[in-house]
């Protein structure tokens, strides 16, 4: 029998239905990953908007160990952490530089998901960590970056 891989979840929710609480949708999540082979060794339940995310996974990589020695961070649906795609990027960059990978539950099987992962994640590699780092001096010190029309 294989080891199982040992994960942190997330779970956020904007609201929460009448009659449940955050403690039920964690119990769930938390008996969905045990019947899936995984060890769940931390938990975080957030109820609100995405605008703690970054903050959230920063709490949870600050554990020592870094995310108490999970292999990935697991949630119910990629929705419950990015709102844009500077938001997944960094938070992705983030994993990847603590060595956690990411799954959501209902594509944890999606191959072409996880390729798509992959290449967010490499593209946030090369995103500079302050504006000034990508200007490029063009004519009269104008910045020399074409602009994208939609």
């Amino acid at each position: 029998m294989s080891e199982s891989k040992k994960v942190w979840t997330y779970i956020r929710k904007a609201s929460l239905p009448e009659n449940t609480s955050i403690d039920e949708q964690k119990a769930l999540f938390r008996t969905w990953c045990e019947d899936q082979g995984y060890e769940v060794v931390g938990e975080t339940a957030v109820i609100g908007s995405r605008k703690t995310v970054k903050t959230d996974i920063e709490n949870i990589l600050n554990q020592t160990p870094s995310a108490n020695g999970a292999e990935l961070l697991l949630t119910p649906s990629f929705s419950q952490l990015f709102n844009n795609a500077e938001c997944m990027a960094e938070i992705l960059k983030e994993l990847d530089e603590h060595g956690i990978g990411i799954i959501a539950a209902d594509n944890k099987d999606n191959p072409s998901l996880q390729s798509f992962l992959q290449m967010i994640k490499d593209i946030a590699d090369t995103i500079p960590q302050t504006k000034d780092e990508h200007k490029d001096e063009g004519i009269n010190g104008e910045d020399n970056i074409p602009q994208l029309k939609m």
